[in-house]
């Protein structure tokens, strides 16, 4: 099928804002010092924001099956890229994996409805969710994993209504949530699949949590409610046990991700903009704000084993959200690295959604032109493609 690739060559000025760091005389140009030595440590090139030399990235839109839209969601070592495509409509979309060039829409357990990938290991196994049954007034969705492209229905706790896979490691564990009874409005848990069981992994002393994100050591992460209803908290299960992770000061914070090393990735609010996130890290069970692109919101989705982080932030002049990529506090633009031609013909990189080890990030990429929306494969340190 046809691949649109673009080669960037050529950064454009990286006025980009770093976290920290004050004091400076001249914080533009130290925000824009900070982000060219956190962009050459992750390229392997010593550039500065004034420097002609040209580096080039490899970057490609990921084409839908069967439809106008897609949405890449996780990626794996092998630069497997998963997510959604499809025709614009929520029951139209379908689960769908980028490898080479070529795109493959999974089915759903069902063989009906919509079907949507969260998560892949490095094997190749694919997690998320699809449709099982048309009931009343929507649709009955069931943690699912493929392998091989051939749906396995994960099940759910207590006969719920449903439930949802978002995280597997290189040893088949998935984690989740589902809900806890057939109705709609039941309590929802953190989730653990293994060997065919489900465990409920309970919460922080609320009716609902969710987990997002396991390790290769097998930490959990993700968010649950407390005994006192001040909204969702970052929560940390290991060793059969939860703990909360701290937030700055405002009613909600959840973990996205972990790396194998233990550092967590995510947002939280503060008390001060109750609206709207901030990206946070937690190193160690230390809070550390990443900062944003100018803007005040941001969120960090995806970590890898570097400790390099992935999400989107706001910009001070810009209403569109943009991909961000954060390095030792430094907050990267990735539509920085994106040449002339690709923005002229309408694409900014509006989320980062999951970065492999190797420097690939996929996301999601929008049309200020058309109004379209496509996933997208980016790399911040290759000079080709993988096996290429």
């Amino acid at each position: 099928m046809q691949r649109r690739t673009f080669v960037m060559s050529g950064l454009a000025p990286l006025a980009l804002a770093a976290c920290g760091g004050g004091g400076d005389d001249n914080p533009e140009a130290s925000a824009d010092a900070d982000a060219s030595k956190a962009l050459a440590s992750v390229t392997g090139e010593a550039v500065s924001a004034s420097d002609p030399r040209v580096v080039q990235q490899a970057f490609t839109l990921l084409a839908p099956v069967d439809g106008t839209e897609s949405s890449g969601r996780a990626i794996n070592n092998a630069t497997q890229v998963v997510g959604i495509s499809g025709a614009g409509e929520a029951a139209d979309f379908g689960t769908t994996l980028w490898y080479r060039g070529s795109a493959t829409r999974f089915p759903t357990i069902g063989g009906i409805g919509s079907g949507s990938a969260s998560a892949i290991n490095d094997a190749g196994k694919v997690v998320g969710n699809s449709t099982v049954a048309i009931i009343p007034n929507g649709s009955s969705s069931h943690a699912t994993l493929w392998v091989g492209g051939r749906p396995v229905d994960l099940g759910v706790l207590n006969n719920a209504v449903a439930s949802g896979a978002t995280g597997i490691n290189n040893a088949g564990l998935i984690v989740g949530w589902s809900y806890l009874g057939p109705e709609t409005l039941a309590p929802l848990h953190a989730t653990l699949w293994h060997a065919g069981r489900l465990t409920d992994l309970g919460t922080l002393g609320g009716a609902y949590s969710s987990a997002n994100d396991i390790n290769n050591a097998g930490t959990i992460v993700g968010w649950s409610t407390t005994a006192e209803p001040t909204g969702r908290h970052a929560a940390v299960w290991r060793g059969g046990t939860v703990v909360e992770l701290p937030g700055l000061g405002g009613t909600a914070h959840g973990a996205s991700a972990i790396n194998d090393a233990g550092l967590i990735v995510g947002s939280s609010s503060v008390v001060s903009a109750e609206s709207g996130p901030r990206a946070v890290m937690w190193r160690g069970g230390r809070l550390i704000e990443l900062g944003t692109l100018g803007g005040e919101y941001a969120i960090a989705h995806d970590v890898n084993n570097a400790g390099l982080a992935v999400g989107w932030s706001s910009l001070a002049n810009d209403p569109n959200g943009h991909a961000a990529l954060w390095h030792s506090k430094v907050a990267i633009d990735l539509n920085s690295l994106l040449d002339a031609a690709t923005r002229d013909a309408g694409w900014y990189l509006g989320a980062a959604t999951g970065i492999n080890d190797h420097g690939w990030i996929t996301g999601e990429a929008f049309n200020s032109l058309t109004g379209g929306r496509q996933g997208f494969l980016l790399s911040v340190r290759s000079r080709g493609w993988p096996g290429h």
